[in-house]
């Protein structure tokens, strides 16, 4: 998700007969770690920012 909250998120879903429930999640990681493995791989430093802001420039 690229709503402005930085922490990685993921879904699961789980399908029980006809039901289907979606339960989101967020945790936290080493974001600044992050940065520094893309800018150590020479990426664009908007990546960067991508992952500092959880915002989505491109």
């Amino acid at each position: 998700m690229f709503d402005g909250n930085p922490w990685a998120s993921f879904a699961v879903m789980t399908l029980t007969g006809h039901d289907i429930k979606v339960t989101h999640h967020r945790i936290p990681y080493d974001i600044i770690e992050t940065t520094v493995a893309l800018a150590k791989l020479k990426l664009p430093e908007i990546y960067s920012h991508m992952f500092l802001s959880g915002l989505k420039f491109n």
